[in-house]
């Protein structure tokens, strides 16, 4: 009987080969954003994480006006460890209509990625020449993206 590769091979497959395409970036000098996450606020590790000035900056709004990047900057809140190991038991998109906005200019997360979760989650996809903060830079077509997807 043939094997056939349920979503979850499919998702891991895809994983590996963004993991690799990552570590071949970093072989040819392109800093990942997740190697200058700040683990600790001046201690001991306690969970969270928060990006460097310079990956805020550089990798997260690279788009984004310099005095605005910096005062997002500033005021960014902290993330959870489990962002990056967690699991979704019960994800919405497999019941319900879902809407995405590829950032083609993403340092964050790359940009196939997001178009290989988008194509599997069914979305409905734009994509726009934006960095992660694509809200910020681009915020008139992720709002249209919006009033879409709420059906107006």
């Amino acid at each position: 009987m043939p094997q056939h590769d349920g979503p979850d091979r499919v998702l891991t497959r895809e994983l590996r080969r963004h993991r690799a395409l990552a570590q071949s970036r970093r072989r040819a000098g392109h800093q990942p954003v997740d190697a200058t996450l700040r683990r600790d606020q001046g201690g001991e590790p306690d969970g969270y994480a928060q990006l460097s000035e310079a990956a805020f900056l550089n990798d997260f709004a690279q788009d984004v006006p310099a005095a605005r990047a910096k005062v997002l900057y500033a005021v960014q809140g902290r993330i959870s460890n489990e962002l990056f190991t967690g699991r979704t038991t019960n994800a919405a998109w497999r019941d319900k209509p879902t809407f995405y906005a590829v950032s083609k200019n993403d340092r964050t997360i790359d940009p196939d990625l997001e178009r290989f979760m988008a194509e599997r989650m069914g979305a409905k996809t734009i994509e726009l020449d934006a960095s992660h903060l694509s809200i910020v830079s681009k915020a008139r077509e992720v709002a249209d993206l919006i009033i879409e997807a709420t059906g107006g």
